[in-house]
């Protein structure tokens, strides 16, 4: 059984590996965001056109490429800090430091893996926050029960769509999405031109994602559930190069397996 203080750990732990990550991919696109980059903030800042003349000047400041280094450098810091434990001061800080760079790529830099980052952060900032008031204990369950139910959700809703649609039913899709992939277009030859293997591959993924929700009957359950996340987010990682969703979502995992058949916040 894992305990409240270990998947605490744990979860700041590879948390704080996913944002590293994150920042240091930021900094090496510096070229590409500085004045003559292709992703010039002259550019982008035409999304602020009706925003008011100070709000303007704000981000002009921030997104100066010296003052945005700067940022990405303290930023550096302070997740560090997160392999010693998360603080009230360094949760809110990462988290307006994390809102503060969504806007300079138009609300989200890498889809779903920012929407789990702020539910990661959000966490971090209810167990810091609310534990002067609820306590420590209590305020981190629902922390954590609220990183597993966001987690669980959108594995749920995943699953849920792919089953509502033909072409995953029928294995086309898996198919084509890896024919898109970074080593794509698959071999003439691949197994996963194989209808069966297509559709046997595409049926274990969704009964998979579709029962994300029965993990919460037990640890042991969610552990191995929570196994084949790892697995599974690898493999999107292989084929497609999404390094950020794995890290992103391998996060919530230690909540998952702390809630299963665990304490429900009172």
């Amino acid at each position: 059984m894992i305990t409240l203080s270990e998947a605490v750990r744990l979860f700041e732990c590879i948390g704080a590996i996913s944002l590293l990550i994150q920042t240091i991919e930021f900094l090496s696109l510096s070229a590409q965001t500085g004045r003559e980059g292709v992703w010039t903030w002259s550019v982008q800042r035409k999304d602020l056109a009706h925003a008011n003349p100070v709000t303007q000047k704000i981000f002009d400041v921030l997104f100066e490429d010296g003052v945005l280094r700067g940022h990405l450098w303290l930023r550096l810091l302070l997740i560090s800090s997160l392999f010693l434990g998360s603080s009230s001061g360094t949760s809110v800080l990462i988290f307006t430091s994390t809102v503060i760079l969504l806007v300079r790529w138009r609300g989200a830099f890498n889809g779903g893996s920012d929407f789990m980052t702020l539910v990661f952060l959000t966490s971090l900032m209810i167990g810091n926050l609310a534990a002067p008031f609820l306590g420590t204990e209590t305020a981190w369950t629902v922390a954590l029960w609220y990183v597993c139910v966001q987690s669980l959700t959108s594995y749920l809703l995943s699953g849920a769509s792919k089953l509502l649609a033909g072409r995953w039913r029928d294995g086309q899709a898996l198919t084509y999405f890896l024919d898109g992939g970074i080593h794509g277009p698959l071999r003439a030859g691949s197994i996963y031109r194989n209808p069966r293997v297509a559709i046997g591959c595409s049926w274990a993924f969704m009964v998979w994602e579709c029962t994300a929700p029965l993990v919460l009957i037990s640890q042991q359950l969610a552990s191995i559930w929570c196994a084949i996340a790892v697995a599974f987010h690898l493999l999107v990682f292989r084929f497609f190069g999404l390094n950020r969703f794995f890290w992103a979502w391998v996060t919530t995992l230690p909540a998952i397996v702390y809630c299963a058949g665990g304490p429900m916040p009172m």
